[in-house]
């Protein structure tokens, strides 16, 4: 069999580069390694008292949405459950009302959550609020790109 040479300056070049790439992910902040809006504490520059009332909320807010969310996935299932013959028309379309409910809910929730937030701030703080409403409000949906290109040939023909 025939041995392959690798350089080693490529191998060096290599080996520096992952260095390099495991420095900046141990010391980049997170929202500059993943794209993501930067902590509101920065947006709305808490202070100590501010910082420690917010995450209380935050936490709040959490463990309330994550019942939600718990009891909405016992919807889905239920809603589904027709599909694999382990429920009822009937039961589908009341597990259908039930996440209806279960999403104007949340929708409340998370209102009164921004509302309780802004509460926390001063009225320096109160003027970079709707920045950050944008940059929470944007958060889940990515870059935002155009309508995608024609298939080849045109349109399907039926």
């Amino acid at each position: 069999m025939r041995r392959i040479a690798i350089h080693p300056a490529y191998i060096l070049a290599l080996v520096l580069l992952n260095l390099g790439l495991l420095a900046w992910m141990a010391f980049a902040p997170r929202q500059e390694r993943f794209g993501g809006p930067p902590p509101a504490h920065e947006v709305l520059d808490f202070d100590d008292a501010q910082f420690e009332q917010f995450h209380a909320l935050v936490r709040e807010h959490e463990q309330a949405m994550r019942a939600k969310n718990e009891e909405q996935k016992t919807q889905l299932k239920a809603f589904f459950g027709p599909l694999t013959g382990a429920g009822t028309e009937a039961r589908k379309e009341q597990a259908a009302q039930t996440v209806l409910e279960l999403e104007r809910d949340k929708l409340g929730m998370i209102y009164a959550h921004f509302e309780e937030v802004r509460s926390l701030l001063r009225p320096d703080q109160q003027e970079r609020f709707g920045e950050f409403l944008d940059e929470v409000l944007n958060m889940g949906r990515g870059p935002q790109r155009g309508p995608h290109p024609p298939r080849r040939g045109g349109p399907p023909r039926r």
